[in-house]
């Protein structure tokens, strides 16, 4: 390091993350290295990476804010992809891969995030296609298309996924890819989407405002049928935990029953019997206000 002397580069206060990096050590207690450690690793090696790599994969994921599956989140090392001609970087705490010219053509594929170089939103979801269920591909599919400061749009996922043709993981993006709607939250939303799905019944709309009999918005709802005025709701843990949020709710929940809706609330207890459960209260409201199970 230029400028740095010997002696100080052997200080135990710095570290070596990476072959030819050293910085400060980081502090397991610290408030950085507690909230984000994978992001302090990236930092540390962007001092040496080329412009021809960019964070991708499970990284980029994390970098982007993106839903991580649990059985991944142990995954500390730092996944980097090289376009090609040049070849996928090696290193301890670091799994490479090749980006090969055709996937990595469209303008943007890499950019910069908060000062990191990455792999763009939707060629980190279309990578993902090999190490994600369908399941878990959706809901990193309707993170990047969130409610609020969205990664791209549903036509960009699209002609990603087509640029992605024949690689290892197209076949589950193009299960995945029918599946994906905008305008989303929460990561269990989605999953309740999907399972509502699953257990045959009509899909509800994403997101959607709630109106009184006389057509002023009292509500936006989660997951919502508004031709049977039925509102399925998951309910985090900030609708507990947070006192003016339950408070909130409560008035909320208060004016949509009023107005002649049925709520159905869904929380982290309803695993298997008990989501079972709650789906047959879903079913029930339904056929309640007119629909028709399929014969």
């Amino acid at each position: 390091m230029r400028g740095v002397s010997a002696k100080r580069l052997r200080s135990s206060d710095l570290e070596s993350p990476f072959h030819g990096v050293r910085s400060a050590r980081s502090d397991s207690d610290s408030e950085p290295a507690r909230v984000d450690p994978v992001r302090t690793l990236c930092t540390a090696y962007a001092t040496r990476m080329p412009t021809h790599r960019g964070f991708s994969h499970l990284t980029a994921v994390r970098l982007f804010g993106l839903p991580v599956p649990e059985r991944l989140r142990d995954d500390q090392r730092l996944h980097v992809s090289a376009i090609a001609p040049h070849r996928a970087p090696r290193g301890a705490g670091v799994r490479g891969y090749q980006l090969s010219i055709e996937h990595a053509q469209a303008p943007g594929t890499l950019q910069m995030l908060d000062g990191l170089r990455v792999i763009s939103a939707v060629d980190t979801w279309c990578q993902m296609g090999a190490h994600l269920t369908v399941d878990e591909l959706v809901v990193v599919g309707d993170g990047i298309l969130r409610r609020q400061r969205p990664l791209a749009t549903l036509g960009e996922l699209r002609n990603a996924a087509e640029r992605y043709a024949g690689a290892r993981g197209a076949r589950a993006l193009s299960e995945a890819l029918p599946l994906i709607r905008a305008g989303t939250d929460s990561p269990k939303e989605t999953e309740l989407r999907l399972a509502i799905i699953r257990s045959g019944l009509p899909e509800p709309e994403v997101n959607i405002t709630v109106y009184d009999s006389y057509g002023l918005p009292i509500a936006r709802g989660d997951l919502v049928y508004p031709r049977y005025k039925v509102l399925v709701e998951y309910d985090g843990a900030h609708h507990r935990e947070i006192e003016q949020q339950y408070f909130n709710d409560v008035d909320r929940d208060d004016r949509v029953i009023e107005a002649g809706w049925r709520i159905i609330h869904f929380n982290r207890s309803h695993r298997a019997a008990r989501q079972q459960s709650a789906l047959e209260s879903v079913r029930r409201a339904l056929v309640a206000r007119g629909w028709i199970p399929p014969a």
